[in-house]
């Protein structure tokens, strides 16, 4: 590393015609070139995060090794895996292959309204059960909440703290409200089974649109999840109609505004019990874009 500075330093007094006795970093500045040790641990961060992505891949186990604190005889992995400073079993793995050519949603998905179209369609929303979920950030902490409406009951509520905006994403929150909202669903159908028809907004179109995805992706376990709650719910109650619908937020529908005002209250740890979802009580994995974000603000 210390062949490399004085490679750049030389480079950066060419370029601006300064003295030797200039310190490197004022120097640096001025040329606008990242300090090298800082270069070489950006690129270590971004190997480190690659490699935790890779799942079946044969560069796991020996990456897994590495990991682990050893004395002498360091390889490349040893390096970029110390720069970088985590385990990597606690990042999300990416699978090559998640569903066939032929799959298709379990459920049908509604995107692209605008707004006046999503009001009315909310007045005349005539559905058994109606669920508003919404995801977000707030005071540096991600949550995600769920509200039932169904006929005059009282409504329900599930809510759940992700945790920090520095481990996880937003994305992340969209997604375990879905998680959320048809655990709640099955809870609701066992206690009675007689719904014929079910609707779920949302006001985040990212998160609906990963419902119809084939592909890998980042939060792509969590939408797995959401499958398997998808399949809970059918086996209950295979003729229910369920449609999954984006519902702008602050537009004076009821339902969005109390998920609104509920996820507020979920990110400063007011969670409820989670009983049936075994995944959400552990801490859910980082992804690799958080990371990067996170040591590009450090």
């Amino acid at each position: 590393m210390k062949r490399l500075s004085r490679v750049q330093q030389a480079s950066a007094l060419q370029v601006t015609g300064a003295l030797r006795t200039t310190p490197d970093d004022l120097l640096e500045v001025h040329v606008g070139l990242t300090l090298m040790n800082l270069r070489i641990t950006k690129i270590c961060v971004q190997a480190a995060a690659r490699t935790s992505l890779l799942g079946s891949h044969p560069l796991c186990r020996p990456a897994e090794k590495a990991a682990q604190f050893v004395q002498r005889h360091w390889a490349p992995l040893h390096y970029i895996l110390k720069a970088w400073g985590k385990s990597l079993g606690k990042m999300e793995v990416i699978e090559v292959v998640r569903h066939l050519l032929d799959w298709k949603c379990p459920v049908r998905v509604v995107v692209g309204e605008i707004a006046e179209e999503v009001v009315e369609r909310e007045q005349n929303n005539k559905a058994d059960i109606r669920i508003y979920m919404d995801g977000s950030g707030y005071k540096g902490m991600v949550g995600a909440v769920v509200v039932l409406y169904r006929g005059m009951e009282k409504e329900k509520v599930l809510r759940k703290q992700l945790g920090s905006e520095e481990d996880h994403m937003v994305y992340k929150g969209e997604s375990v409200e879905q998680v959320l909202g048809f655990e709640l669903l099955r809870g609701e159908m066992r206690r009675q089974r007689k719904v014929r028809t079910v609707t779920m907004g949302t006001d985040n179109q990212v998160g609906l649109r990963a419902l119809e995805v084939r592909e890998s992706g980042i939060a792509r376990y969590i939408m797995d999840e959401v499958l398997e709650g998808i399949h809970k719910v059918k086996v209950v109650n295979s003729g229910m109609d369920i449609t999954v619908c984006w519902t702008p937020g602050h537009i004076g529908i009821p339902g969005n505004e109390k998920a609104d005002k509920e996820v507020k209250c979920t990110v400063e740890g007011k969670e409820t019990e989670l009983r049936g979802l075994h995944f959400l009580r552990k801490p859910l994995k980082m992804s690799k874009a958080t990371v990067l974000a996170t040591y590009k603000k450090q």
